[in-house]
C-alpha cells in the first residue's frame, strides 16, 4: 500500500511541469482570467495587469528582448522614479524631440511618433497578450485603448523619469532634459465639447529650471507643441515642432 502511494506520488511529480514554467503558466492564466470580458476599468487593474506582465518578463528572460518597450512602461508604473537602463534608452530615443532639435527622416519620426503616443507600447502589449491566449480588445478597440491610456497617465502621473547623466543643452532653444512624466488630462482642463486622441501630455524639467510641456496633436508628433515657461522671467513660449528651425 505504501509502495503504491509513494509510486503514485513519484508519478504525479514527474508529469508536474517544473516551478518556473508552472509559476509562469499561473501568471498567465490570471492575465486571461483579467482581461475576460471589460475588466481593465480603474487605475488598480491598469497596475495589476502591468505588474503580472513583469512578472513574465522575471521568469522568462527571453521577453525581455522582444518586449523591450512593454517592460519598460511596466517598470514606470511601478516605480516613483526610474532611472535604470531602460529609462535611460528611452530618454535618450525621445531628447531630440523633447529639446526640440534635430531633423528626422520618415522612418526616425514614426519611430519617434510610436514611441511619444504609446503606440509602440500598445503594439507589443496586444503581442504579448495574443501569445498566451488572453483577450486582446484593450489594444485594438480604440476607444478602450484611449480609456486604457488615461488610466495609465494618472498611475504614472508622480513617477519621474531621471536622467543620470546630465545631457549637454543643445537645439536652438538650448535645452537639457532633467526630468520627464507624463500627466493626464483632465476633463476640467479641456474646453466644452473638446475631445482629445492622446489624452496626456509629456511634462519636462529642463536642467536650466525651465518647464516644459509636450502636447501631441490629433495626428501624434505631426504638430506638436512645446509649451516653455521660465519661473524666472514668468514667460511662456510655445513651440510646434514645425517651426523648431525658427527658434
Amino acid at each position: 500500500m505504501i509502495y503504491s502511494l509513494l509510486s503514485a506520488i513519484d508519478r504525479e511529480l514527474c508529469s508536474a511541469p517544473p516551478k518556473g514554467i508552472a509559476v509562469k503558466n499561473e501568471i498567465e492564466e490570471k492575465l486571461r482570467r483579467l482581461l475576460k470580458g471589460d475588466q481593465i476599468t480603474d487605475e488598480p487593474k491598469v497596475t495589476y495587469l502591468l505588474a503580472e506582465c513583469r512578472k513574465l518578463f522575471e521568469h522568462d528572460k527571453s521577453l525581455r528582448a522582444t518586449f523591450p518597450t512593454l517592460e519598460f512602461y511596466c517598470n514606470w508604473a511601478l516605480h516613483t522614479q526610474l532611472s535604470r537602463a531602460g529609462a535611460q534608452a528611452f530618454l535618450s530615443k525621445v531628447d531630440p524631440i523633447l529639446t526640440m532639435n534635430g531633423n528626422f527622416d520618415q522612418a526616425q519620426h514614426d519611430a519617434l511618433h510610436a514611441l511619444l503616443t504609446l503606440e509602440t507600447f500598445r503594439l507589443e502589449l496586444r503581442t504579448l497578450l495574443g501569445q498566451i491566449g488572453a483577450d486582446q480588445s484593450v489594444c485594438d478597440d480604440q476607444g478602450k485603448w484611449m480609456s486604457f491610456l488615461m488610466l495609465y497617465s494618472h498611475v504614472v502621473e508622480n513617477s519621474e523619469l531621471t536622467l543620470e547623466r546630465t545631457a549637454p543643452a543643445n537645439g536652438a532653444a538650448m535645452l537639457a532634459v532633467k526630468r520627464v512624466t507624463i500627466r493626464p488630462i483632465r476633463s476640467a482642463d479641456l474646453a466644452e465639447g473638446a475631445a482629445r486622441v492622446f489624452p496626456m501630455v509629456w511634462m519636462i524639467e529642463y536642467e536650466d529650471g525651465r518647464v516644459g510641456q509636450f502636447d501631441l496633436s490629433d495626428l501624434g508628433l505631426f504638430g506638436a507643441t512645446l509649451t516653455l515657461f521660465d519661473p524666472k522671467s514668468q514667460a511662456a513660449t510655445v513651440i510646434s515642432s514645425a517651426e523648431k528651425a525658427k527658434l
